[in-house]
């Protein structure tokens, strides 16, 4: 049975991986949470990285751009906190993200794709 000091360095080893790659998401650009998920090598876990990020929303002011992560669909996801979509929601707009009248962006448009990945 694994130890629990080995699961809990685990898990702050993808919280360091998830808040290294969101650093790097440029102005204007979004990625999914699946997307950062795989870009981790944990591709399974695109709600863990949506519960590393919703920490933060939720804790003191923080200059990781957490907005700039977004549903597979293109739109953002905080359907029971209405704040935190408006927030989210204008913070991308701010950056010149543009959304359809559906609530989801072009992400052939906006996508951020890191050098050395494609995405379809």
């Amino acid at each position: 049975m694994p130890r629990k000091d080995s699961k809990a360095s685990a898990d702050a080893q993808f919280r360091a991986r998830v808040l290294e790659l969101v650093a790097q998401i440029p102005r204007g650009k979004v990625v999914t949470y699946g997307q950062v998920a795989t870009m981790v090598d944990s591709p399974r876990s695109a709600r863990a990285g949506g519960g590393v990020l919703s920490g933060l929303k939720s804790g003191p002011p923080t200059e990781l751009p957490w907005h700039r992560v977004i549903n597979s669909r293109g739109g953002v996801s905080a359907p029971n906190e209405p704040h935190r979509f408006q927030v989210q929601r204008a913070l991308l707009e701010a950056e010149g993200v543009v959304f359809r009248e559906n609530g989801t962006c072009d992400l052939k448009a906006f996508r951020w794709v890191a050098q050395g990945w494609s995405w379809e």
